[in-house]
């Protein structure tokens, strides 16, 4: 049972009682009245992708490209 309050998560060091687990899952939820930073965040990706790229690095598929279609890592 996946609910029950003493099984093994790898998000926790140890079992949480189900009230302590609750409250804690309510105080995470961001507050619905709150705006959206969608828009902000895809920016905020582009921008960290662009910057990889500028550096250097490629994407996995792409490391060992081979004429007109991109070579995945373990091909």
């Amino acid at each position: 049972d996946l609910g029950a309050p003493d099984t093994w998560s790898s998000a926790r060091s140890s079992a949480v009682p189900a009230d302590e687990a609750q409250g804690s899952a309510d105080e995470a939820d961001p507050d619905p009245a709150a705006p959206a930073d969608d828009d902000r965040s895809d920016a905020r990706r582009a921008a960290s992708a662009r910057r990889s790229r500028e550096r250097g690095r490629t994407p996995l598929f792409d490391q060992y490209e081979d004429g007109d279609r991109p070579k995945a890592a373990n091909e």
